[in-house]
């Protein structure tokens, strides 16, 4: 990033656009309604999206969600799966 580069590898920003980030408005559109409008079309990120939120909850109601390091992976799942959902669109494949 020093350089000049972007934070996003070049494969996953041509499969994508560039997002917003000037203005929290611009964060808030990107990486919540695009990134929730990405999973609702693409099922099979949704079915592990929910299953991994499912999980959360129930971590959450036995009070051990930063004990185990299945959970801190659950959550590190999430957050890339939403961000990288939010740049390129799931499914989209470049001819060669």
């Amino acid at each position: 990033m020093a350089n000049g580069s972007l934070f996003f590898p070049n494969s996953v920003l041509l499969k994508g656009y560039k997002p917003d980030l000037s203005s929290i408005s611009g964060i808030i559109t990107q990486l919540g309604l695009i990134s929730f409008h990405q999973l609702s079309i693409s099922p099979h990120l949704l079915v592990l999206v929910l299953a991994t939120l499912f999980l959360l909850y129930l971590a959450i109601r036995r009070q051990s969600l930063w004990t185990s390091s299945a959970m801190i992976m659950a959550v590190i799942f999430l957050a890339t799966t939403f961000s990288t959902s939010a740049i390129c669109a799931p499914g989209l494949v470049l001819p060669l």
